[in-house]
């Protein structure tokens, strides 16, 4: 039997499984919280970043004690594969290798000028051939690097390399500088996706743009990126530092792995067109599966990224809800109640369905795709004396639902098909409450795995695959049975939850205008 290591890299965590590849069984977990695992910047509004060296010490910690697991039970590790949270902008690094700065994360949202620029000088249609994708917005990596190279133009030329925190870590090992397809697609703007490597026309596009805001001449490097490589792919081995570092032998095959999204519908089974997860972690984030190749069909208005083991074939297309839409929860037991989750849970379950008229706009950090707003913000409306946190809670865990059930609606009108369930991804920070309501809200049957060890099992299967030590099969077939969680079929939950969605975005409308809300009002 051998043994392969999933590391999962987060933006809240660090988690790694040692998995058997003889049956995919999960013979130890160790998780490495850091929550909440961001600095809000005070000097760029919408700002939030995340020290490097925090996912380096996590990352190394989790791996000694993954190895210290096999060597108790004397079976050595065999491979070992990376996943983690979309970094950003990426970690600039000097020549030797060593952080410039702090890493605008996903979740950062300061580049909004930047992003108009964009849009002024980047053509939808150039992007879209190009690409796959149709979308500006702060969120993407071009966007961050554009407002890095003309905000931070000295810290700019000191930049050798920009690393994702997948790659970071992968470095760390190998002392090789890669960039997964996956993570690099999600930096948006700059992969051709027939090519896959960096477009030159986009890439002067973007040092246009940020020498205009800057007032000197300033280029992209398609060396920033290093080596891009496909997820499943060998990237190198275990070095002396890396074993150092982490406790991995010296000599063990590190594969490139991926964006955590792409990874988690692996970890689920996820493996045709029309196959489609909610993946639960510091946010939320849905995503599918669909045919890809040079030719695919552009999902307009969502991110799509080359499937981890076979990017010719599929694409990963996914949108999210805001920061912290109800799935783990950071915001409301940690920085608004100072109360356990599992209290406000069971607070919340003896809540009615439409949280007694109270209702929540989870835009924390503005919103992502499918609609695209950074000047979004949460808003508790039409809250009442007889109000408490459990009917809050539970405003925060339908408002999450709301915005998935749109999102879900949106590509459906596209007319890309559905498989007839989605499945929950969420590593145990989903409740059985959270589950219900979004059965319920969007109508579609859930497929959970109890106990399920999260996107860190994907980066298992790659470590497998990449190696060689299994096939796509054989890893497709580790994934357990999974539960069903039926909607419900009860008029009057369904009646509530119609006139809730009818009061979200009625009110939504109201503070921001037109956001989205393709679900017809009064049907659940």
């Amino acid at each position: 039997m051998s043994l392969v290591l999933g590391l999962d890299i987060g933006t809240s965590r660090a988690t790694g499984v040692l998995v058997d590849t003889a049956a995919g069984r999960v013979l130890a977990r160790h998780i490495l919280p850091y929550a909440p695992g961001f600095t809000i910047s005070e000097r760029w509004p919408g700002g939030a970043e995340q020290d490097p060296k925090v996912w380096a010490d996590a990352a190394m910690r989790v791996c000694r004690e993954c190895v210290l697991a096999s060597q108790k039970r004397r079976i050595y590790i065999e491979s070992v594969a990376i996943t983690g949270l979309f970094g950003g902008l990426g970690v600039p690094v000097g020549t030797d290798f060593e952080p410039l700065r702090s890493v605008p994360i996903w979740l950062d949202r300061r580049a909004t000028a930047e992003a108009e620029a964009l849009r002024r000088d980047l053509p939808t249609d150039a992007l879209r051939s190009v690409t796959g994708m149709d979308v500006i917005d702060p969120y993407f990596g071009f966007v961050k690097l554009v407002w890095y190279m003309a905000r931070e133009t000295g810290l700019y030329l000191r930049t050798h390399r920009l690393l994702t925190p997948v790659g970071y870590i992968a470095r760390l090992l190998t002392g090789e500088h890669t960039t997964d397809l996956s993570s690099m697609a999600n930096f948006g703007g700059l992969l051709d996706a027939r090519t896959w490597q960096v477009n030159q026309e986009m890439a002067d596009v973007l040092s246009k743009v940020a020498s205009g805001i800057a007032g000197v001449r300033l280029e992209v490097r398609p060396d920033l990126f290093g080596t891009i490589v496909r997820s499943d792919e060998v990237i190198g081995e275990a070095t002396g530092v890396g074993a150092a570092l982490s406790g991995i032998p010296e000599g063990v095959p590190v594969v490139a792995g991926g964006v955590d999204t792409s990874v988690a519908m692996l970890a689920v089974g996820a493996s045709s067109p029309g196959d489609n997860a909610l993946i639960m972690g510091t946010s939320w984030t849905w995503g599918l599966l669909r045919d890809g190749g040079p030719d695919s069909k552009v999902l307009s208005r969502m991110v799509t990224v080359p499937h981890v083991i076979r990017p010719n074939d599929l694409v990963c297309s996914f949108g999210g809800g805001a920061y912290l839409g109800g799935a783990a929860g950071h915001w409301m037991p940690q920085m608004v109640t100072s109360t356990q989750l599992e209290t406000l849970d069971r607070e919340a379950a003896l809540v009615p369905p439409g949280s007694g008229g109270l209702v929540f706009h989870p835009f924390l950090a503005g919103a992502s795709g499918p609609i695209w707003r950074s000047d979004l913000t949460a808003a508790f409306v039409g809250l009442r004396a007889d109000h408490h946190r459990g009917h809050m809670y539970r405003a925060v865990l339908e408002g999450a639902a709301f915005l998935l059930e749109d999102g879900m609606r949106t590509v459906a009108a596209s007319g890309v098909p559905l498989a007839p369930s989605t499945t929950v991804v969420d590593a145990g920070l989903g409740t059985a409450l959270w589950r219900r309501i979004v059965a319920d809200v969007v109508r579609r049957p859930l497929a959970h795995i109890a106990a399920f060890p999260g996107t860190a099992y994907g980066a298992a299967m790659l470590a497998a695959v990449g190696a060689k030590l299994a096939r796509e099969e054989d890893v497709l077939g580790w994934v357990p049975t999974m539960r069903a969680v039926q909607p419900t079929e009860d008029e009057a939950v369904l009646e509530a939850y119609g006139e809730a969605r009818g009061r979200f975005w009625r009110s939504m409308r109201a503070l921001n205008g037109e956001v989205g809300g393709t679900s017809p009002k009064g049907s659940a």
